[in-house]
């Protein structure tokens, strides 16, 4: 894919500047390569082949006008596929809210003390630390909400008798979460990200060769662990919630809607060791074995 760089040389620090157009260089071929601003080397500019622009503006305000009108006459002109936007500054969110409303693919690569407002105005955003080899300091959402948006796509996709695909499953949290990259939490791949922080699913490759997402915590694990819980808790909890919550907690994404219910209720009577009381009490029929002198009494 041909890609279009603008680097605003005042927010990107230039030891970045290399790993980002090798970063870029793995998807997509980059086309046009500019940077505005800043005290950049000339080794940096060569390797990069940057073409250095509005060298004599006096502010840096005049730069970010500049690189802005750029990216805008340059996309009007259809010069590229995918617009890769390298800045830390707020300012570039009109322009990356302009090509997201022109349908254009737009990547925004900043530090990790990029507001959150810019972050979340991209299409993608990456974190130059990360892809520098550093550690991801940014305000990421918790591995755990990420496990289960997992789990709760794979397990919509295996309700329609379905397997998810591992690259959709990416993409779809990258909407979600613009900033999402499994190298924020120190992975590599999203195969072993998923082995690892999602109970309840297993990575495979299909017929096609093609990753995809299996949950395999099916309605007996379900029941299993209920019952387990149930025992623990004297066979008896005044509140269903608690129970819900527990299987939450145990199966990230677990909704009761994965196995066909729409009340609390259905979904406990479900379970033939289980009943209600009161209003929203559960409790567990126990189960006695007779011994051999007692059945033949």
């Amino acid at each position: 894919m041909r890609a279009a760089l603008y680097i605003d040389g005042n927010s990107t620090e230039e030891k970045m500047i290399p790993v980002i157009c090798d970063e870029i260089h793995r998807s997509d071929d980059i086309v046009i390569r500019k940077i505005f601003g800043g005290d950049i080397g000339g080794e940096v500019l060569k390797r990069c082949r940057l073409t250095t622009c509005a060298v004599n503006y006096d502010t840096i305000e005049e730069q970010k006008v500049a690189m802005a009108v750029d990216i805008m006459t340059d996309m009007e002109q259809a010069n590229a596929d995918r617009v890769y936007i390298a800045t830390s500054d707020t300012a570039f969110i009109p322009v990356v809210e302009k090509l997201n409303l022109d349908g254009v693919a737009t990547v925004v690569m900043g530090s990790c003390n990029t507001s959150r407002t810019l972050v979340e105005s991209s299409g993608r955003f990456i974190y130059t630390e990360v892809v520098y080899g550093e550690k991801c300091t940014a305000s990421v959402v918790d591995m755990a909400e990420i496990a289960r948006e997992i789990y709760s796509v794979s397990s919509y996709y295996k309700s329609i008798g379905s397997e998810a695909d591992a690259s959709q499953v990416y993409e779809g949290i990258i909407r979600k979460y613009p900033d999402f990259d499994v190298r924020n939490y120190g992975y590599t791949h999203f195969a072993t990200l998923v082995q690892q922080n999602v109970p309840g699913t297993i990575v495979q490759t299909d017929d096609s060769g093609k990753l995809v997402i299996k949950v395999i915590d099916d309605r007996d694990t379900v029941e299993k662990f209920i019952y387990a819980y149930m025992t623990e808790k004297k066979y008896k909890i005044d509140d269903m919630t608690e129970l819900l919550g527990a299987l939450e907690a145990e199966f990230p994404g677990f909704t009761i809607e994965n196995y066909g219910y729409h009340s609390d209720y259905g979904f406990i009577l479900s379970f033939s060791k289980l009943s209600i009381y009161g209003n929203k009490g559960v409790q567990m029929k126990r189960m006695f074995k007779l011994s051999g002198k007692s059945a033949q009494n």
